[in-house]
């Protein structure tokens, strides 16, 4: 959004609990200019390449137009792009959080502190051993299946450089099993990311993962719970939450 818009969303927010800083790589004259001309109330920083002073750019890896929601706690919870960020999108993941929800919205499943929209999570994982049976000291193979909602996507695990947090698979420490391998992965899609203002590499609809596993050679004859975790991150073309841990527990028994 133009600095205008964002001030009057500011004006329209600030009552709700809702706080905007504006961070420019432009030079302070320049700031100044652009406040006096705009009149700006919001407090707008001046990001230099000082190492004393330019650090936000760097922290959140950002670039020009990009556009985040921060919770109280500092942390990232949305992150927007200059070309999908509109009043009604931001409106409506705020509301979310609490800031400006209308009295009317409906209200979120019991015992879940959430929207429906967020008790729906974009992404669905799954998670199987084959087979589910085994003797101590053999491999097991293990597919991970990601369910992708139309519109969004999870990044790859070839993903590379400062866009997106690619995905990361691995097999929870402290258990009778570990990686035997690397993950295999089905080949990504590249394609242009408005959140990022580059080319990633991408998962859509579905994909499956799949993880060489090894059982402990010294792992005692019983149920014993496998627990995978994949890291990852979604976008769709407007927002991006904040990367993720889902941790999947899966049955094995040991012969």
């Amino acid at each position: 959004m133009e600095l205008p818009h964002i001030e009057h969303f500011y004006r329209e927010m600030k009552a709700q609990g809702f706080g905007l800083l504006t961070v420019t790589k432009d030079k302070a004259p320049d700031v100044l200019r652009m406040v006096e001309y705009n009149g700006i109330t919001h407090p707008i920083v001046s990001d230099t390449n000082d190492p004393a002073t330019g650090q936000v750019f760097e922290k959140y890896r950002a670039y020009d137009g990009k556009h985040y929601l921060i919770d109280s706690d500092g942390k990232i919870v949305a992150t927007f792009s200059k070309l999908g960020i509109s009043l009604p999108v931001l409106k409506r993941v705020l509301a979310r959080h609490g800031i400006g929800a209308s009295a009317t919205s409906p209200a979120p499943p019991a015992g879940t502190g959430a929207s429906p929209a967020e008790a729906r999570a974009p992404v669905v994982w799954k998670a199987s051993a084959r087979p589910s049976t085994a003797a101590a000291g053999t491999p097991i193979a293990v597919r991970l299946s990601a369910t992708v909602e139309p519109g969004w996507r999870v990044y790859a695990t070839t993903q590379t450089g400062a866009g997106p947090e690619p995905l990361a698979v691995t097999v929870a420490r402290s258990q009778i099993f570990a990686m035997a391998g690397p993950v295999k992965s089905p080949a990504p899609t590249v394609k242009f990311d408005p959140n990022f203002g580059a080319d990633v590499a991408l998962h859509e609809d579905r994909a499956d993962f799949d993880l060489p596993v090894s059982v402990a050679a010294k792992a005692k004859p019983g149920s014993h719970t496998l627990v995978v975790e994949a890291r990852y991150q979604t976008c769709n073309a407007v927002v991006c939450l904040p990367p993720q841990t889902e941790t999947l527990k899966i049955p094995v028994i040991v012969r």
